[in-house]
């Protein structure tokens, strides 16, 4: 049965999703600082970036399947109280070592209850529903990544870097609090308890559900790559300024906004299968400028940024699509298909991206043609989707046959 969802409720659920990007952008500006703290390297803190990614996605496999057995709320609180603890012992954190362990508690506590939201989506809505339900809530998200290196910064000048990790920890006490007081206390599955094994296999033999984690997972390569090689191409191949790099970050966040908007608008007439073909397309456009550029204007700037900007943008109409399209197909474990979901989507795009960056020792035209060949795996299954004519959870279509 479906509730009705409030404004409430929405900026719950974008907290949520938000709290782990934040607890990665809001310290970045402050890795010199904490390096010199700590007497350690830049480089060697920058590594509780990616530590914090691998950790979110483990923490996601955890929380998703515990949600079904125990409940959103629970879970949500648990993960909240998990990420409190190891954000307030960041802040007093004397060595690298501990900085480490205590950023894998962090990133820990981030995943399992992260993977909460797109289980509660699953739980109130359905269909185009949905597919807005995310698309409003990714939109909300998105500010989070692109305010938090301000906040940052604003933190450290106000008082130093150990008090990012002392607001992080206030602001997941915020979110704790409003799961007690919105998330309803009986979302826990009824019946035998399905094993964590057993939920995640049934998962992954959906055929029909399959295609959505390709696609998600190419999308969130697309960022990574952008992520990975910005700065390397924008600043140390090409010699443009820092602020030339934060007005790329901004216009392609503005894109990403304006495809989401796009892609809510045409919900009122498509089906979100429908549109993925469209916006993945776009992808391989923009992947396509990147190439082309590259093999036959290779000092042409502005098609790197051109070819990034599209494929870029194009993600705003992607993401709600395929976050929508996958939990639909699962009902009673909503809670393990989010975690499979979310865990794919972190580590296909994290590895990608790893790469890239390793390719870009090489040059600009092998990033070019892993981004493409990452567009068009995307795009082949996007083009081979089919509208569902109905909402019915794989589970229950099990059971009926």
């Amino acid at each position: 049965m479906k509730y009705s969802v409030s404004i409430g409720m929405i900026l719950f659920l974008a907290s949520i999703f938000a709290i782990g990007p934040f607890a990665v952008d809001a310290y970045i500006p402050a890795l010199p600082a904490i390096a010199a703290d700590i007497g350690s390297t830049t480089s060697a803190v920058a590594l509780t970036v990616s530590l914090f990614a691998f950790t979110n996605a483990f923490g996601q496999l955890i929380g998703g399947p515990a949600s079904d057995k125990l409940g959103r709320r629970n879970v949500i609180v648990a993960g909240m109280l998990l990420f409190i603890v190891g954000s307030l012992a960041l802040s007093r954190a004397e060595s690298i070592n501990a900085l480490y362990f205590w950023r894998v508690v962090q990133a820990l506590g981030a995943g399992i209850a992260g993977v909460c939201a797109p289980a509660i989506i699953r739980d109130v809505a359905e269909g185009k529903e949905a597919a807005k339900l995310f698309t409003l809530i990714g939109l909300i998200m998105m500010i989070a990544p692109s305010i938090a290196p301000s906040i940052g910064t604003i933190i450290i000048k106000v008082a130093d870097w150990r008090w990012v990790f002392i607001s992080v920890a206030i602001f997941a006490a915020f979110v704790a609090l409003n799961a007690i007081r919105l998330v309803p206390p009986n979302k826990k599955q009824a019946g035998p308890r399905m094993p964590f094994v057993q939920s995640f296999r049934l998962v992954l033999a959906t055929k029909e559900a399959r295609p959505f984690l390709v696609i998600q997972g190419m999308t969130f390569a697309v960022l990574m790559i952008f992520l990975s090689n910005s700065s390397g191409i924008y600043i140390e191949h090409f010699g443009h300024s820092e602020e030339f790099l934060a007005i790329a970050f901004i216009a392609n966040t503005s894109g990403n906004i304006l495809m989401n908007r796009l892609n809510a608008y045409l919900l009122n007439s498509y089906r979100p299968e429908q549109l993925l073909k469209g916006f993945t397309a776009m992808q391989v456009a923009g992947g396509a400028v990147f190439l082309m550029g590259q093999l036959f204007f290779p000092g042409q700037f502005w098609l790197i940024f051109i070819g990034f900007l599209l494929a870029m943008s194009a993600a705003g109409g992607i993401i709600g699509n395929t976050n929508a399209c996958f939990m639909s197909f699962f009902g009673k474990n909503a809670g393990a298909a989010a975690a499979i979901f979310g865990a794919n989507m972190t580590i296909t795009g994290s590895i990608i991206g790893a790469i890239s960056a390793v390719i870009l020792g090489v040059g600009i035209l092998p990033v070019a043609v892993l981004m493409l060949v990452v567009n068009l795996v995307g795009f082949s299954s996007a083009v081979r989707l089919h509208s569902r004519s109905g909402s019915q959870p794989v589970e229950e279509a099990t059971a009926a046959s």
